[in-house]
């Protein structure tokens, strides 16, 4: 959006974690020293989050974590990352999550209290999908004999990255006992898979 006004600061750092660390520390105290910022938002817990958790008591920072539902679920199962992630949290100003579902993860498996965890479902622009039609580039042949099948009409629809936490396999697991009772269903997913 040309009417935005932000500045992009690149920050190349390595992968030897303790040095990583490092490199961020101290690449965010020289920013927030050089430009005064009150608040911060950690849009991943960690590295992000957890360097601007050392550094808030120091710059009087609000801290707004953003959480995925990932994250919760590999924390739990991680002996050492769970009581970091709590701890994280609990001292941020704000919890931010993109579902109901993840609040609830969150609440449960990390004991984080209601009043913290705000839900922000993920936005979209919708003049730039009035025209669906218009926004599919080479409509290939099964796009268009879906568009007869369906006409108009879908009955499950699963929009998000082809991962397996995102729980495609249940729901075609799911799919036989659904079709006994509901013979005409359309279960369609849009998505893609991430780099390799």
């Amino acid at each position: 959006n040309s009417s935005s006004s932000f500045k992009v600061i690149p920050i190349f750092v390595s992968r030897i974690l303790p040095i990583k660390m490092a490199q961020i520390l101290w690449a965010l105290h020289r920013l927030l020293n050089k430009s005064k910022f009150d608040k911060i938002v950690s849009s991943i817990w960690f590295p992000c989050g957890f360097t601007a958790f050392l550094l808030k008591p120091f710059f009087r920072l609000k801290q707004f974590l953003c959480i995925h539902g990932a994250d919760v679920l590999r924390a739990s199962l991680k002996f050492k990352a769970k009581p970091l992630i709590s701890l994280i949290a609990t001292h941020a100003d704000a919890v931010i999550v993109n579902s109901h579902f993840t609040k609830n993860m969150a609440m449960n498996l990390l004991k984080l209290p209601e009043k913290l965890v705000h839900v922000v479902n993920p936005g979209l622009n919708p003049q730039k999908y009035q025209n669906p039609k218009q926004s599919l580039t080479g409509e290939t042949e099964q796009i268009q004999q879906l568009e007869k099948r369906c006409l108009n009409k879908i009955d499950l629809l699963t929009v998000a990255r082809l991962t397996k936490s995102k729980g495609h396999a249940q729901m075609i697991d799911a799919l036989p006992d659904l079709l006994k009772t509901h013979p005409e269903l359309i279960y369609v997913v849009v998505g893609m898979s991430p780099p390799r």
